[in-house]
């Protein structure tokens, strides 16, 4: 007894689906997949020619020379500007237009702040932490040495009572 024609079909459509997905799949490999590994080799050399993202503190300093002493001067000296001022591409010639965004962080909510200062265990002690920061603005909105910064309570962005260049800084300048 021979195949049905419906069946006939059916193994015809999936050879056909086979053969184009055989055919697409070495048609669209890149020659150097492979190479060096279960990945495209030319993606090294291409990574290599990008402008980098991270420019570096210094460069940021070459402008912001006041910033630059500031930070340099209180606790986050050894944090990378880019670790708070990420900006794709910025300071670079070719994109000069995204600069101005560099000047506050794009995150000015405690999350910010949250990344590296919530408590956790793993670390050191005298790294600057912060338990509950709910507790610690209540606990010290009292020692703000500026009242006409107006109200604070929980949502109150660190930014309000620290200057995120020299966090000792009770009140923050540019709040």
């Amino acid at each position: 007894m021979g195949l049905s024609k419906h069946l006939k079909r059916a193994l015809w459509i999936i050879a056909l689906a086979l053969m184009v997905a055989t055919f697409g799949r070495i048609a669209m490999t890149p020659e150097s997949f492979g190479q060096y590994g279960d990945f495209r080799a030319d993606h090294l050399s291409e990574e290599r020619a990008r402008q980098p993202l991270h420019v570096g503190t210094d460069v940021c300093g070459g402008c912001h020379e006041e910033r630059l002493v500031e930070k340099n001067s209180g606790g986050h000296a050894p944090v990378p500007c880019e670790n708070c001022h990420y900006q794709p591409e910025a300071g670079s010639e070719t994109r000069a237009s995204a600069h101005p965004a560099v000047s506050n962080p794009p995150d000015r909510t405690q999350r910010a702040c949250r990344i590296c200062h919530q408590f956790m265990d793993a670390r050191p002690k005298a790294f600057p932490q912060v338990a509950d920061f709910n507790e610690h603005i209540m606990t010290n909105r009292l020692k703000i040495k500026n009242k006409d910064l107006g109200e604070v309570d929980e949502t109150t962005p660190c930014i309000h009572c620290h200057n995120p260049h020299g966090p000792k800084i009770i009140v923050a300048k540019n709040g």
